[in-house]
């Protein structure tokens, strides 16, 4: 997923994320100080698991006053080391801003959502249409929320920046005006120019799950008619031969003829199996569940 490194400001958004777990796993006695302020504990975030990125960013978003309070701890602990008391004040800085705090309450609802389809499509016996209309719910949740999204997180940093009197004034340097730029984009405010970015993220992610919900859609539409229930429909004949012969135009190697007749071979398999398990819902099978009763010939589903 592009969208976390659309602007510079969810790019270090994330890395300061990462550098919290390092901080705090790099010493027994650091994970300590941290376990004693916080119940769980904080998590890594990976660019190849997203649900480790979701888990992450949760944890800082549920915990972030006492998370803020064990660094304040290792950084004014007279005890601790010239280095640790340097990291944890360095991490604080990195914090302790409203750009990150803003970006903490925009993407943890995202990510949360994210994490959700994720996890469904991981199911298994999923079907291609059913995974094609969790992706869509999630590209209309990020249509229908895109603007929320941005205004709750805009609220919620600057709360946090009235509790830890985090400034704000400071504005964007101007750069040169771009295509389809207006003039009052140059100087933006730092929260007009954070908004802005976080904006352009939310449409970068819709338009990747749009991308992906179209591949996955016409996977579905050429392939469909190879469905366990569309091939015991014998209602369907017609649009089953319709199909195979599209989609032997397609693939050369395939032969109309030979899967039209591994198809009557297949039905009468399963008349034969139903026959002997009454109580099977074979039509409501796994594509693993059929494949493999089907090739083991047996009477029992494996």
């Amino acid at each position: 997923m592009h969208a976390v490194g659309v602007g510079t400001k969810s790019v270090t958004f994330f890395g300061t994320v990462e550098k919290v777990y390092s901080f705090f796993s790099s010493s027994t006695h650091r994970w300590d100080i941290l376990k004693k302020h916080v119940p769980i504990r904080v998590k890594r975030s990976c660019n190849t698991r997203w649900s480790s990125t979701h888990e992450a960013v949760c944890v800082l978003a549920e915990h972030t006053e006492k998370i803020i309070d064990a660094l304040e701890a290792l950084r004014d602990g007279p005890e601790e080391t010239s280095e640790t008391r340097g990291d944890a004040g360095s991490l604080l800085v990195c914090i302790m801003t409203y750009v990150f705090f803003s970006f903490l309450h925009f993407w943890n609802p995202v990510l949360t959502e994210v994490n959700d389809t994720q996890i469904y499509l991981q199911q298994e016996g999923l079907v291609l249409d059913q995974c094609v209309q969790k992706l869509k719910a999630l590209t209309l949740f990020c249509h229908e929320k895109r603007d929320s999204l941005v205004s709750k997180a805009t609220e919620k940093a600057l709360q946090v920046r009235k509790t830890y009197c985090i400034p704000t004034e400071r504005r964007v340097g101007r750069r040169k005006k771009m295509d389809g730029e207006n003039s009052c984009d140059a100087g933006l405010t730092l929260i007009q120019e954070t908004s802005r970015e976080q904006l352009e993220a939310i449409d970068q992610l819709q338009a990747e799950i749009k991308k992906r919900t179209t591949q996955m859609n016409t996977l579905h539409q050429r392939f469909a008619f190879l469905q366990i229930q569309t091939l015991l429909d014998t209602k369907k004949d017609d649009f089953i031969k319709k199909q195979i012969q599209h989609t032997c135009a397609q693939y050369t190697e395939l032969n109309a003829a030979s899967m039209l007749t591994e198809i009557t071979r297949l039905r009468h398999h399963i008349i034969l199996y139903k026959e002997v398990n009454l109580d099977e819902q074979v039509a409501n099978w796994s594509a693993l569940d059929f494949l493999a009763g089907y090739i083991s010939g047996s009477c029992k589903k494996v």
